[in-house]
């Protein structure tokens, strides 16, 4: 895929159903935690291994784990379509979403479509996250499944 050309609104439209359908899977939590900054975590329930911080919820937008969601996608889209041609790399994904504003730089100092680091509690060292806005997947805090 050429850094011109734009990703398909069938593809724009399947990532923000896959991300709708995950966060309706999720808890979110409180949890004020000095380290990071952030309050409200996503965690994701599997079918068989308990609860998965996938992300965070930051005023009006999420934050959400990129690999975590690459995958949720990419199985939304071949549960759908039965193969993943049309599909991008995760990489080509992002920039195109961050280049047509589906997808948010996150504050002032993250420019870059991947932002990396550690939310306490993770599993995994630091993750790439990316933003997207509450409002651009139809979502308010008052469909979020707090515990």
């Amino acid at each position: 895929m050429s850094k011109t050309k734009l990703l398909s609104m069938d593809i724009v439209d399947g990532f923000k159903t896959a991300i709708s359908d995950t966060i309706e899977k999720c808890r979110c939590i409180y949890d004020y935690s000095e380290n990071n900054g952030f309050d409200n975590f996503l965690l994701y329930q599997g079918k068989d291994k308990g609860y998965e911080l996938i992300g965070c919820v930051e005023g009006g937008n999420f934050l959400l784990d990129s690999n975590f969601m690459y995958k949720r996608f990419r199985d939304y889209w071949k549960g759908l379509h039965g193969r993943l041609a049309a599909v991008p790399d995760k990489a080509e994904l992002y920039a195109c979403l961050c280049r047509t504003k589906h997808i948010i730089p996150y504050g002032v100092h993250f420019r870059r479509p991947l932002h990396s680091f550690r939310l306490e509690g993770s599993k995994s060292k630091r993750s790439e996250y990316f933003c997207i806005s509450k409002e651009s997947i139809g979502y308010t805090d008052a469909m979020l499944n707090w515990l």
